[in-house]
């Protein structure tokens, strides 16, 4: 869902009728197999929300650096890749202080 609005306003990919009801039909399978489940964890749902956001917007990002014939595919991942790590590195401290080794 996210990929699509993104593209959408970053005028990468139209909004056509299909693309949306596909979607939707997606995103409805997706709440029914998981209606009722026992054990919802608000952390977690944030953390996953916040993923899927972020992961959406570097893709739009890409596309966007590819679309223009500047980069490809291979440089674009080097580029992006040290930013992503770095973007985790707070996160992955403050989860998970009792774990990690220094």
């Amino acid at each position: 869902i996210w990929i699509l609005v993104f593209a959408v306003l970053a005028k990468l990919e139209p909004c056509s009728p299909q693309i949306v009801l596909t979607i939707f039909v997606i995103a409805m399978g997706v709440f029914l197999s998981m209606y009722g489940e026992a054990d919802f964890n608000t952390t977690g749902f944030g953390l996953v929300l916040a993923s899927e956001i972020f992961a959406a917007a570097r893709w739009v990002g890409t596309q966007a650096l590819m679309s223009e014939g500047e980069v490809d595919s291979v440089t674009a991942v080097l580029y992006m890749s040290p930013g992503s790590a770095m973007s985790l590195l707070p996160l992955v401290l403050l989860r998970e202080r009792g774990d990690v080794l220094f």
